[in-house]
């Protein structure tokens, strides 16, 4: 090949390289976005971005899983618990048992919190699949049920 046959390979190469962004939707473009900033410990502009992502994309389990995760490192339980339960709720099997232990998580610190407080927290349940999960805590007890 010469090398015109070489610059006009390497301009649709970095054509077709700047267009790929193009081909995102915008929960995916969101999500890539938050994606950066979880990665470089910006949480909370993450978070951002991640909510905007399951705003555009309801269904989006993976930009729900980010945004608890987000709000588990900025100690936000509470906040956790929603996005954690719509993710365990619309990821594929495999990525459960993750989920669950970061709702566990996310659970246990709210409820710590909430205990501190003298807070009671109501079943909450996820039954948007036949499979489910229920947390429960009283005052001196938790119950987790995964289904």
């Amino acid at each position: 090949m010469n090398i015109v046959h070489k610059a006009v390979v390497l301009v649709i190469i970095i054509m077709l390289c700047a267009c790929a962004g193009l081909l995102l939707s915008p929960a995916e473009r969101a999500f890539e976005s938050g994606l950066t900033l979880f990665n470089a410990g910006k949480y909370a502009e993450a978070a951002q971005y991640f909510a905007k992502a399951v705003e555009a994309d309801p269904k989006f389990g993976k930009a729900y899983l980010y945004l608890g995760r987000s709000y588990l490192n900025l100690g936000r339980f509470r906040d956790a618990v929603e996005p954690l339960r719509a993710a365990f709720s619309l990821e594929p099997e495999q990525s459960r048992k993750e989920i669950a232990s970061l709702l566990l998580n996310a659970f246990l610190g709210a409820g710590k919190t909430s205990l501190s407080k003298g807070i009671i927290w109501k079943q909450s349940k996820c039954s948007a699949r036949p499979s489910s999960l229920i947390l429960s805590s009283k005052k001196a007890g938790l119950i987790l049920y995964l289904h």
